[in-house]
Order: C-alpha cells, then structure tokens, then sequence
C-alpha cells in the first residue's frame, strides 16, 4: 500500500468515526417533529429525556437538566396545581445539585436522568411519583459516592502499606542498618500490614463520601497506616523495655510473639476518627416538601 493510500485510508475512518459520533448525538438528541418547536435548545442538548408538544426536558452539555412548557400548558394549569408543582420542581432543583463529584460522567448523566424523570412526572401532574422517584435518585447518588469512597480508601491503602513493606524488604536486604533498626522497621511493617488489614475488613461498613475528594481520601489512608506503623513501635518498645507482654516473650517465640502484637496494634488504627466526610442522611423529600 502506498503511503497516499494509506494516508487516505485513515483520513476515511476519520471521517466514519466522526459521522458515527455526530449520528450518536442526533439519535441521544432527536426532536423529531418538534424541532422548530423546541430548536432553542438543539445547540446546547445533550440527552433528552422527554419531549412533547406541551414541554421538554433534557440535560445540557454541562450536564444540567434543562426543562421548560409552552405558554398553553402554563395556562392549562390551575393555581393549586402550579403551587404543587413549585414545590416538586423545588425538591428536584435542590436533588440535582446534590454533590456528585468524585462521580464518573456517565453516573452523573443516570443520576440527572432520574431527576429529569422525577420532572416530568411533576409535569404530568404525578406528584407522588416524583417525590418517590426523586428518593430513589438520591439512594443511587449515596451509593455511588460511597462506592468510590470505598474504592479510593482501599485503593491508597494497600497501595501505601504494599510499598512500605517492600521498602522494609529492599532495607533488610542491601541497607547497611543495624540489627536494632532493622527490627524497628520490620515491627514496622508487620504493624503497617495490620492496618492495612483492619481497613479492608471493615470497608464494607465505611460510609464516606466521594465528594470529600481524592487528596483527602489519600491523607486518611496514609495517616491510618502510618499509625498502624508508630502503634507497632509503641509496643515493641514496651516488650522491650519490660512494661507490657514480658511474661510473654522469650527468647524462641519472641520475633513471633512481638510481630503478632505489632500486627494487632496495627488494626488499633479503627478507633482513630475519620477526617473524610460522612454521606448525608437520605432525605425525605415528600416530608420537606409539606413542611414549606
């Protein structure tokens, strides 16, 4: 093949691609017969929701629900009803801007998808089914959140404990420390491994917020470990120094004995408060709603 027609080649699935994704954005933003009546908000669509000849709506390109009604509906509507739909359209303004970030784009995009369905429902005068479908957006939003929260503790805290303990093997084995040191370190480890250990057994029960953030999710991680690490050296210097466990330790089992101990004062690190955010409560929108 020559270098022209191969140049023209990948210029072809260029170009194939590219009718492919606007083709995509069309299908995910078709107005079909209700293009003129709603082309104001064909540029700025990027999922439709609903469409109708009385209202739409969508999410734009910033991922915001966008939503409006032709002047005959508003009229078609009685004050009691308008008043109702306040309120709903109220609960869904304050959902949406719920904290999603930490959230991948197409969680958001399903998350603002219930809401916009929640709108609607306002829109067809089903109160009810938005306050129940505007709860079961806000369950899906604390689940994720708590899932990526789950996911980022875990994550920094294996990684952190796997590379202290590598560094204590890669010290033990070409480092020119003393024997002394060396046990510091080893105990260390052992310590830094109970932590490790102690988070991921409870990381089922963890209830810590994605929106919180990367940085802080890595500062809680690292603090717990290292810990972990200085509760071991707490313990080893206390069998050392004959204050706690001496009637335990002799001279066969004492490397056991004392790495068992450090690998409990490790797991200590559970009682040490968190400084991640918790999940909110799950409101009860249909409840604050009656309160106004």
């Amino acid at each position: 093949m020559s270098v022209e027609s191969f140049v023209a080649l990948i210029n072809k699935i260029k170009k194939d691609e590219g009718l492919m994704f606007k083709r995509n954005k069309e299908e995910a933003c078709d107005f079909g017969q209700y293009d003129e009546l709603w082309k104001v908000h064909k540029n700025s669509c990027k999922r439709i929701i609903r469409i109708t000849s009385r209202y739409i709506v969508c999410i734009d390109r910033q991922n915001n629900i966008d939503w409006e009604t032709t002047e005959e509906y508003d009229n078609s509507k009685s004050e009691e009803g308008r008043r109702a739909n306040e309120k709903v359209l109220s609960q869904c303004l304050i959902a949406e801007h719920k904290p999603t970030a930490g959230l991948s784009e197409s969680t958001i995009l399903s998350f603002k998808t219930i809401i916009g369905e929640a709108i609607v429902n306002c829109l067809e005068s089903n109160c009810e089914g938005s306050y129940e479908i505007l709860r079961q957006a806000d369950e899906f939003r604390l689940d994720r959140v708590v899932e990526k929260s789950r996911s980022w503790y875990l994550s920094y805290s294996v990684l952190i404990s796997a590379l202290l303990i590598v560094g204590v093997l890669v010290a033990a084995r070409f480092a020119n420390f003393s024997e002394e040191t060396l046990w510091h370190l080893k105990i260390g480890a052992w310590a830094s491994a109970g932590a490790c250990l102690s988070i991921m057994l409870r990381s089922g029960r963890l209830q810590h917020a994605s929106y919180a953030g990367r940085q802080l999710h890595f500062i809680e991680s690292a603090c717990r470990i290292f810990g972990g690490f200085i509760s071991g050296q707490i313990v080893y210097l206390g069998i050392k120094s004959g204050v706690i466990f001496s009637s335990f330790v002799s001279g066969d089992n004492a490397p056991y004995v004392i790495s068992f101990l450090a690998l409990l004062a490790g797991a200590s690190e559970r009682f040490a408060p968190s400084i991640i955010t918790k999940i909110e409560e799950a409101p009860s929108f249909q409840e604050s709603a009656k309160d106004k």
